[in-house]
Parts: structure tokens; C-alpha cells; sequence
């Protein structure tokens, strides 16, 4: 999370572990739908 606007500490963590915890299923949703050329 290199920049915040609007976020609080508390609500930062909580989406930073969100992303964690979903890290797997987001970059397969990503790279689904972006591509990949470098893999």
C-alpha cells in the first residue's frame, strides 16, 4: 500500500489482510484477465 488517501491506520490493516489472505485468487483473477508474458 504505498499511498493512502482517506484510510485510517485500522482500516488499512484490515484491507492489507484481506489482500493476504485472497493473495492467491487475486493474481489468478488478474493475470486472467491482464496476461502474463513474464511467467
Amino acid at each position: 500500500m504505498g499511498k493512502n488517501i482517506g484510510f485510517n491506520a485500522k482500516e488499512l490493516r484490515k484491507l492489507q489482510l484481506i489482500v493476504q489472505e485472497h493473495q492467491k485468487t487475486l493474481l489468478e483473477a488478474w493475470y486472467g484477465y491482464f496476461g502474463d508474458s513474464s511467467r
